[in-house]
């Protein structure tokens, strides 16, 4: 599956499995103290690139609240792959609930201080909230959190 998305499974199965350990190899012996996430894969220039302030907030983001984001994606979450009409592909992480949510995905929103909360009412009038994370925040933050607090699902 991984390797069916061509910004995150080349660059990420050889991240985990083509000998770099991500966390303890030697090329990164002061990785904690640079307060530095590894992105996955190749990010834009013209993309915000964080500072290290941002950085340490990013670190101090709790790892069983990682555990619970990835546990919400697994079950109510999608990649979206759309064809922007500018001659490339938007590819979006969306995570898709009822408005009785709200709470939560504000809280979410805080916690990571990442993407975007949209409001949809169908033609049903049922109200969905969906928290929406572009590309980069995946590539840069999100995806490089859950690499370095090893938290993947078993078989």
């Amino acid at each position: 599956m991984l390797s069916a998305i061509p910004w995150i499974g080349k660059d990420l199965v050889e991240l985990i499995w083509g000998g770099v350990n991500y966390c303890t190899d030697n090329m990164f012996p002061n990785f904690m103290s640079q307060w530095l996430l590894i992105p996955i894969g190749k990010v834009p220039h013209q993309c915000k690139h964080f500072t290290e302030a941002e950085m340490k907030k990013f670190f101090t983001i709790p790892i069983g609240f990682l555990t619970i984001l990835i546990g919400l994606i697994d079950e109510d979450g999608y990649i979206a792959i759309v064809n922007s009409g500018r001659n490339f592909i938007k590819l979006e992480l969306v995570i898709a609930l009822d408005i009785r949510d709200l709470p939560l995905l504000k809280y979410i929103h805080e916690t990571l201080s990442l993407g975007r909360l949209y409001h949809y009412i169908s033609k049903e009038r049922i109200q969905t909230i969906k928290p929406i994370f572009n590309r980069t925040k995946l590539q840069q933050v999100l995806f490089p959190l859950i690499i370095y607090h090893g938290i993947f699902f078993s078989n």
